[in-house]
Parts: structure tokens; C-alpha cells; sequence
């Protein structure tokens, strides 16, 4: 079924753009528009949405395939601004995650960007290996000194049964195969390894749409620029077909808004709409016992067999709902 029509996703992107600009200090240029008003699934689409499952998926002409991040070019000035925002971000997650796993754990990144992540998981005495096709990422996150492999989970070097933890934290959303990419994690994961999986939330965009158009234009939600839509229920169902069980969730935000060189006011107001969004998310996880976090963050753990899981997910209910 339609949970969004074309029509209001459009009006969305422009309502987004409005947003950034009138935050923008200067006229940027298109090279540091990227994730701000220039997504790779951001077209002309509506918003399906599986009655059955709960899985929604942007019903877009063409989908550009997962290998199109090879070559996605990023604005080197704006990837040196950001970074330390990232690092930032990651390191304060370490009262949820560091104490985990044992000094020295092996871990893999899947889509490990500009290397915020795997810089932290340093700090926490981990051993992080970090896999990105993209170019100018890999490039720049080897610059700060991290280790990072231009491959994905399906052609890694990375042993099998080697990792102590796989962390897949803000592009799991836009893989084209997202079961192939859990079942190539639980490989490189010895017994009882962990995964760490964070997607946008597709319930908070649902729930908030009509009346926070701030809260979503903050959390990157505007538009909804991403392949497929989770809850933490249609999360939980996908990667316990391929061999997890889940441990904890959190709810979560976006890491950080890439602004170029965002002003103090800026700064400010984000701060602001982030504390007023963590406590309608606390208040209303509560209440619902689900998340309802703009994004949210699972941990699972890899169990013993995989249950069932098919070797591509099935997409067949686009045909029943167009």
C-alpha cells in the first residue's frame, strides 16, 4: 500500500531545501550540498509500505544499485569540517557500547564513511577494520591513520569467523540486498559475535510528518532519502530470519547534520531540537514500548543456526500495492 504519496514527498524535499538554506551561511557549493539537499535515493517516488511485514520501500523508476557509492564524489574541504563532529558523536556512545566487548575485539564497520567510527572504537582499545567502496571516504579516513578496505561484506579479506562485533551504522537503509549483507556478517562473526545495526526510523517519520517538520528536516527525514523504511519490528523480523536474536535497542538521531561551517545559532538551535526530540522519544518509547527514536540502533547477537532467511528479499509486495 501507498504510506506516502509521490506528491507529499516532493512537497517534502522542498519544504528540506528551504530548511538547509536559510541555515547555510554562505551559498554553498554543490560538492557540500551532499546528505544535506543532494541524497543518492532522493527522485521523483512514493513511499510503499508492506501490510504484512511493515517493510516500505521508495518506489523510484530506477534504483540506483548500492555500487553507485564507488565513485560518489565528497567535497574534501567539507569531509575535514565534519569529521571531528563524527568522532564526537560516536565517542559519546561509549556508556552503550564500549563495555560490550573485551579489550583488543576485532571489529568490522560496514560503510564506514570517514572513519568517525573507527577512530572511537581505537579509543576504546578495539582493533576496527573499516569496509567502504567509496573513493574519496576510504581515502580520507586512511589519511587519519585508520585501517579501511575498499570492499564490501561480500568480497572482505576479513576471515571468517574472525570478528568479535559488525557494526552497520548509517547505510544499512540503502543496500540494495539487505539480507545477503546479514548473512555476509554473521560470516565474519565468530560464536556469539555481535551486530550493531542503525537505520532511520521509519515509525518516527510516520508518527511526525504531519506536525514536526523540524524534527525531520534535523534528523534528515524530510522526503524520506532512503531505499527502504525499518521499524524496529520489521528490523528485528529481517535479521532474525538470518540468524540473530536481538539483545538491546536504543533510540538514536542522526550522528550530525553536515553543515559546512554551521553558525553558533545554528549549532544552537540543533542542540535545542535534539533534547526537545530525545523527550517525546523517551516519553512515547515508554508508553509504546517500541522505539520511536527518529533513528534507531539494535544490537543482536549471532545465534547458533539461521533460521530463515531468503537469499534476496522479496519485494513482491510492490507489485500488489501498485
Amino acid at each position: 500500500m501507498a504510506a506516502v504519496s509521490a506528491a507529499a514527498l516532493q512537497a517534502e524535499v522542498e519544504t528540506r531545501n528551504r530548511f538547509i538554506q536559510e541555515r547555510l551561511r554562505r551559498k554553498a557549493k554543490r560538492s557540500e550540498l551532499k546528505d544535506l539537499t543532494d541524497f543518492m535515493h532522493d527522485g521523483p517516488a512514493r513511499l510503499l509500505r508492506c501490510a504484512g511485514c511493515g517493510l516500505a520501500v521508495r518506489d523510484e523508476p530506477q534504483v540506483r544499485a548500492t555500487d553507485s557509492y564507488e565513485e560518489d564524489p565528497n567535497d574534501p574541504d567539507l569531509m575535514q569540517h565534519v569529521y571531528p563532529r563524527y568522532v564526537e558523536a560516536f565517542r559519546n556512545k561509549a556508556q552503550a557500547y564500549r563495555d560490550r566487548l573485551k579489550p583488543g575485539a576485532s571489529i568490522v564497520e560496514v560503510g564506514s564513511h570517514l572513519g568517525g567510527f573507527l577512530q572511537a572504537a581505537e579509543e576504546w582499545n578495539w582493533r576496527p577494520i573499516g569496509l567502504d567502496i567509496g573513493k574519496d571516504t576510504s581515502d580520507f579516513a586512511r589519511r587519519q591513520g585508520l585501517t579501511v578496505r575498499r570492499e564490501t561484506p561480500e568480497d572482505t579479506r576479513v576471515a571468517a569467523g574472525s570478528a568479535d562485533a559488525v557494526f552497520i551504522w548509517n547505510c544499512f537503509e540503502q543496500l540494495a540486498d539487505p539480507s545477503q549483507a546479514l548473512l555476509q556478517s554473521r560470516r565474519l562473526l565468530g560464536p556469539g559475535g555481535l551486530l550493531v545495526v542503525r537505520v532511520p526510523n521509519l515509525r518516527y517519520y510516520l508518527d511526525r510528518r504531519s506536525d514536526d517538520a523540524d524534527g525531520l528536516a534535523w534528523n534528515n527525514l524530510l522526503g524520506f532519502p532512503y531505499l527502504y523504511g525499518y521499524t524496529a519490528e520489521s528490523l528485528n523480523r529481517l535479521v532474525k530470519q538470518c540468524g540473530f536474536e536481538p539483545v538491546r535497542g536504543y533510540n538514536s538521531e542522526l550522528v550530525t547534520m553536515p553543515f559546512p561551517d554551521p553558525s553558533t545559532a545554528v549549532t544552537a538551535e540543533q542542540i535545542a531540537n535534539s533534547r526537545r526530540v530525545g523527550e517525546w522519544s523517551s516519553r512515547t518509547t515508554a508508553r509504546r514500548g517500541t522505539l520511536t527514536g527518529p533513528w534507531i540502533e539494535v544490537i543482536y547477537r549471532k545465534m547458533r543456526e539461521v533460521q530463515r532467511c531468503a537469499p534476496k528479499l522479496d519485494l513482491n509486495f510492490l507489485e500488489r500495492a501498485a
